[in-house]
């Protein structure tokens, strides 16, 4: 669903320096926040959520673009200056979305399950990537003029540092809490030789996630162990299934969105990287006058 704009003029009190006595919050985040002469709607739904939550009215917020920045914005709060309980709430709320991003750009390490495994297995990579769409696997139906297919949602992020030849597949069958969704077997080489392993990421968020099986790691080069993985494809899930027309309606239009917007409920580390909302965030800065 495409996510509609709404436009928030620049109020002129922000501009005046008095406005300058009254507590504000300076926040910033890893996109544009503008549309038009304004700030996008979806940003500004969620920064009114989050202020009523806090207790603030909204009749009283005031928000403005800051000059030169199209990532970054002024909250005003209130006229009055802040309570220190006020203060900690609002760092309460902001900190944990930056620690958060500390863990990024995170890391990968296959290891071993009943020993070492042959050589080292490492790598870094950062959560921004493409959804896109697979079909249910049933190669007849490309040969058909329209199919009605099972459609999942994958999430590609490449490596900072290829892996050699390998695939990983998770261990579908065995027991959830004695070996959660990080744990499978790799194969090396065309033997097809297969190791118990485990994937081990440094972000403790996506390992949850991983674990939990609400999200599942492809790891596999499609071409019979010979060349080195470049890329990690997260599997978000299913989006359903749709009237098909060929391979290339997979990417049709809302198909995209839709994806990305899974990937968002999945929570971090997604919605770090992912749609258009408060976890979005790089930094955050309280002024007023005890700021």
């Amino acid at each position: 669903m495409r996510s509609l704009l709404r436009t928030a003029l620049l109020p002129a009190c922000l501009l005046l320096a008095a406005c300058g006595q009254e507590p504000q919050v300076k926040l910033r985040f890893d996109e544009s926040i503008r549309e038009g002469a304004g700030i996008k709607g979806t940003y500004l739904d969620s920064l009114q959520r989050l202020f009523q939550e806090l207790g603030y009215r909204p009749g009283h917020l005031r928000y403005s673009l800051v000059d030169g920045d199209e990532q970054a914005l002024m909250v005003r709060l209130q006229s009055e200056p802040l309570e220190p309980v006020q203060r900690e709430a609002l760092t309460a709320r902001f900190t944990p979305i930056l620690q958060a991003r500390e863990h990024w750009p995170a890391t990968l390490e296959i290891t071993g399950i009943e020993g070492e495994l042959p050589m080292p297995l490492r790598t870094s990579f950062t959560a921004q990537g493409q959804p896109f769409m697979v079909k249910q696997e049933n190669l007849s139906a490309f040969g058909r003029p329209s199919s009605l297919e099972e459609v999942f949602c994958r999430i590609e992020v490449k490596l900072n540092e290829q892996l050699p030849a390998l695939s990983f597949q998770r261990a579908r069958n065995w027991g959830d809490e004695e070996h959660p969704g990080s744990m499978g077997e790799i194969a090396l080489d065309s033997e097809n030789v297969r190791i118990p392993a485990r994937l081990r990421f440094s972000d403790p968020q996506l390992q949850k996630a991983v674990d939990e099986r609400q999200v599942e790691v492809i790891i596999d080069n499609d071409d019979y162990l010979t060349s080195p993985i470049k890329k990690l494809v997260f599997e978000i899930g299913s989006m359903g299934k749709y009237v098909l027309i060929g391979q290339n309606t997979l990417l049709g239009d809302g198909y995209h969105e839709r994806c990305a917007d899974l990937a968002v409920e999945v929570g971090r580390p997604f919605n770090l990287f992912m749609g258009q909302g408060i976890d979005r965030l790089t930094a955050f800065e309280l002024l007023d006058n005890e700021g």
